[in-house]
């Protein structure tokens, strides 16, 4: 309302959507969100989310049934299937592979869309602990017992850019001298995942013993 607009509730059931739409109980529901209307278009958004590009909704909250919460004009609504953004992921690898059977890579990970959401809260944390063994997670997925160091990101406030982070990966055993013929193999660079939510779950449990 400050900015001039309008934000109306709308109600959602992230587990198995509304059962009896005709007869929308509250008990169907579990979470809420918000609509607000922009000229002709409606913009979904969660703010429980906090770091995240507008319009982004809970993946398990897409395309279901939503109860939108408006003086003399309350009605179902079906929440946008589709994220506001095109997905994508962009890895970048440069390294070298010493003559002693040492590997380095200097990693650079570009994030667009719902990946990014986590761990731009994650790295927002500033626990240096937390980001160190997030990528140690991510490097693992790279070469398996492989260690990581140097950890940088960009801003995680700026929704304006992709999220991106970095860190530099090396294992000293990558190749090994002893065997007179190694096939050496390429690091992994398709992330199909990031671990980031293991890793908020881990420092949300702390914060809770405090």
């Amino acid at each position: 309302q400050a900015a001039g607009m309008k934000a109306f509730p709308v109600l959602v059931n992230t587990e198995d959507g509304i059962a009896e739409p005709d007869v929308p109980l509250p008990a169907q529901f579990d979470h809420v969100i918000s609509v607000v209307p922009i000229g002709d278009e409606q913009v979904w958004l969660d703010t429980m989310l906090e770091l995240a590009p507008l319009g982004a909704i809970l993946n398990h909250v897409r395309g279901k049934k939503a109860l939108i919460l408006e003086a003399g004009n309350s009605r179902m609504a079906e929440v946008p299937e589709e994220f506001p953004l095109p997905e994508w992921r962009r890895v970048n690898m440069t390294g070298k592979l010493e003559a002693a059977g040492k590997l380095m890579l200097d990693t650079r990970v570009e994030i667009r869309g719902w990946g990014e959401i986590g761990a731009r809260r994650l790295f927002r944390l500033g626990n240096k602990e937390l980001i160190s063994g997030y990528t140690k997670l991510t490097g693992g997925i790279q070469v398996d017992g492989s260690t990581t160091e140097e950890p940088t990101s960009s801003d995680p406030a700026d929704l304006t850019k992709p999220f991106s982070f970095q860190y530099r990966l090396s294992r000293a055993d990558y190749v090994s001298l002893v065997e007179k013929k190694t096939e050496v193999g390429v690091p992994n660079y398709a992330f199909h995942r990031f671990p980031w939510k293991s890793a908020l779950r881990e420092e949300e449990g702390k914060e809770k013993k405090k």
